[in-house]
């Protein structure tokens, strides 16, 4: 029972989140046992979060901040008049796209300056970097591009300045704590993983596992920890004892208002800001909110897959930095969707205003946004004729966003049917990305349709090598080997496609061609007998 009848209902209310069984002592959130076996997963899942698509990287490498970036980068070098060469580190790297698209581009528009950049790839993982050599995703620039483990979290050694800092949702990776501020005031949340029902020996296990932080032993609960619920608690703590209090906002007008103290981002931008060069320039794109949070609202964890991250509080970081008289530092009036980006330099004098207003504001987005919804609107319509068009005018926006050229592509091999576009398109997204599995799937499920064979064989082994787990891949896969007659392998495909499609999204299209497959063995089956059982054809009776 809650208690007695003096008990208030948000007492008893609150008394059901006391269920389970803690993992672990109150702490900060972001040292929780959810977000420590998600760090440890992550860093050792290489390219799977992205080529599985648990991670939304396609917002964030589609080529469009990249291109972008390139823009901002250039002009900043025009205005510092930059002779020599440019050096420029990119944070949190991931799969490499985003700098191959950069690189690409700047070879392209730029090619004076390319010839003399030098680019430093860097990753808090050191797997994540294997998987970019390892699938040569920026082969084409190896003169240009070098590799270094960097944790976007930690001091970093031996660094020396740079002309230009790239980081692409990495700053909402780093620490963070959830607090609660009543004008001079503040309490921290502290939060606790439990888990219900769970076995005894199950428990131990866990706890032995965060207790002796191994991250072998922590990425192996990765999919268990999903189950973990979390429970909270405020602690009041004093101003002073916290990083960056003076960040921290001590007039609510007498509310209670929950603040993310995006204590580890602001870490990071000044760690960058120490490393930019007189006139340099650095651009952050990440997710997060834009307006002061209300009483009413609830900071939760964003889950992508098995991991887990929180959105910054860019009105901090603005409040934090844009008063800093040696810097310069940009935003758009209005910002763009949820992929929120901020530009800074260490000359105070250089305006970059009209710039970034004109990238990352959100008149441009909605320009950029509009074709692409309006075609999808139209195509659930079943009205392919108008789609086209619109997708076209989008293509005319967005020429290098390999993202979109697969959603088109998919359109034309599935609803038009036009196999030979569906081709055409795929191959121009891969020389963008050539690590989209759903491009290589598109290729080929058209090179099927065209009676191509071998090509269809060669495009879904590339898919099914780069996503090996995803149910799409793997149905597709299925139905490459059905046309070949290799029904064991399209029906080992389809068993190990369900056994992925954990929410049940390919069920009905998978176990329909399971029965496809099935009628085919029989067909192919009573053909056979009925060749063994009229096997001589006499053309006379005996004499």
């Amino acid at each position: 029972m809650a208690g007695g009848p003096d008990s208030s209902p948000s007492d008893i209310l609150s008394s059901g989140a006391a269920r389970g069984t803690a993992l672990e002592a109150f702490g900060p959130a972001h040292r929780c046992a959810r977000l420590r076996i998600s760090h440890a997963f992550w860093n050792r899942s290489g390219f799977d979060p992205f080529l599985n698509l648990d991670v939304p990287y396609t917002g964030t490498s589609s080529g469009r901040l990249s291109e972008d970036a390139l823009e901002v980068a250039l002009a900043a070098a025009d205005k510092a008049d930059t002779a020599s060469g440019l050096r420029i580190l990119e944070i949190g790297a991931g799969t490499g796209v985003f700098a191959k698209l950069f690189l690409d581009r700047m070879k392209e528009i730029a090619p004076e300056r390319y010839g003399s950049a030098r680019y430093l790839v860097t990753d808090g993982s050191a797997r994540m970097l294997e998987a970019q050599r390892a699938f040569g995703v920026l082969d084409d620039h190896r003169d240009v591009v070098s590799w270094r483990q960097l944790d976007a979290a930690e001091d970093w050694d031996d660094l020396e300045p740079f002309d230009v800092i790239l980081g692409t949702y990495i700053l909402d990776s780093t620490p963070f704590d959830l607090l609660a501020l009543r004008d001079d005031r503040i309490w921290r949340k502290e939060v606790r993983c439990v888990l219900d029902h769970p076995d005894p020996d199950e428990i131990a296990a866990i706890r032995s596992a965060l207790d002796a932080d191994d991250p072998d032993r922590l990425a192996g609960l990765a999919r268990r920890a999903q189950l973990f619920g979390i429970q909270t608690r405020h602690v009041e703590i004093a101003r002073d004892d916290i990083p960056h209090a003076g960040t921290i906002p001590s007039d609510t007008g007498g509310e209670t208002l929950p603040f993310v103290h995006s204590r580890g981002a602001l870490d990071c931008i000044e760690r960058c800001m120490s490393l930019l060069n007189p006139g340099g320039v650095a651009v952050f794109s990440d997710y997060g909110h834009v307006e002061p949070m209300q009483s009413h609202e609830t900071t939760e964890f964003q889950a992508f897959g098995l991991s887990t991250a929180a959105g910054l509080n860019f009105p901090q970081i603005d409040a934090a930095f844009s008063a800093r008289a040696d810097l310069g530092y940009f935003a758009p009036v209005l910002d763009q969707g949820n992929l929120i980006t901020r530009v800074l330099t260490r000359d105070p004098t250089m305006d970059l205003g009209a710039l970034v207003e004109d990238l990352y504001g959100a008149v441009r987005h909605a320009a950029m946004t509009l074709p692409v919804e309006t075609a999808r609107e139209f195509l659930r319509g079943r009205m392919f004729e108008t789609a086209r068009e619109l997708y076209a005018k989008a293509l005319d926006l967005q020429p290098r966003n390999w993202a979109l050229l697969e959603e088109v592509a998919t359109m034309f091999q599935g609803s038009i049917e036009e196999h030979g576009i569906a081709l055409e398109l795929a191959d121009l997204g891969l020389r963008l990305n050539p690590l989209s599995p759903g491009l290589w799937r598109v290729r080929a499920a058209s090179f099927l349709a065209l009676g191509d064979q071998g090509a269809a064989d060669a495009a879904i082994a590339r898919a099914a090598e780069l996503a090996p787990a995803n149910p799409a891949m793997l149905e597709c896969k299925a139905e490459v080997a059905l046309a070949g007659s290799r029904y064991r392998e399209a029906l080992l495909a389809i068993g190990e496609a369900l056994a992925h499609d954990l929410e049940g999204e390919h069920h009905e299209s998978l176990l329909a061609l399971q029965q496809s497959v099935l009628a085919r063995i029989a067909t192919d089956q009573h053909v056979l007998l009925m060749a063994e059982s009229n096997r001589f054809r006499a053309l006379d009776t005996p004499p």
